[in-house]
């Protein structure tokens, strides 16, 4: 019995769903994996004032951290209940707006960089170890 079984037995990955299902969480995942390992490279040795210091890239990981927040809320309540780990409510309330001060909108979205997408990313490759499993032990 898979780990995802176990841990939330009415979720059964292995159940034959509708191709198009299948394809779309796929796409889901896979934006969300990507999308973080883009933001934590571009992210990676720089503190918050040198990444907004650039328009360019603060422009592209505001628009990765969209992509994130698009594809969270998107994906279905079955898988997001298979990764306890993300803030799936972070996800949903994130708004990428610059209301208010400046500041305490690249506090936010400095917050979000850093924690909130290397914890979706770590859940989401684990989750697609195990949806890849299962669907290899399905075929066998």
């Amino acid at each position: 019995m898979s780990e995802i079984s176990r841990t939330h037995p009415q979720h059964n990955i292995s159940s034959p769903a509708p191709l198009r299902n299948r394809i779309v969480r796929k796409v889901l995942l896979g934006n969300l994996q990507d999308a973080a390992e883009a933001i934590e490279r571009c992210t990676d040795g720089r503190d918050m004032r040198s990444v907004f210091a650039f328009p360019a890239l603060r422009d592209e990981l505001v628009e990765g951290l969209a992509l994130m927040g698009d594809s969270a809320r998107a994906l279905a309540a079955e898988d997001r209940a298979c990764m306890p780990a993300v803030d799936w409510r972070a996800w949903d309330a994130l708004s990428l707006l610059q209301a208010g001060p400046a500041r305490e909108w690249r506090a936010r979205m400095w917050e979000a960089m850093r924690v909130l997408v290397p914890a979706t990313r770590r859940e989401v490759s684990r989750y697609l170890g195990r949806l890849a499993e299962t669907e290899t032990a399905a075929r066998h």
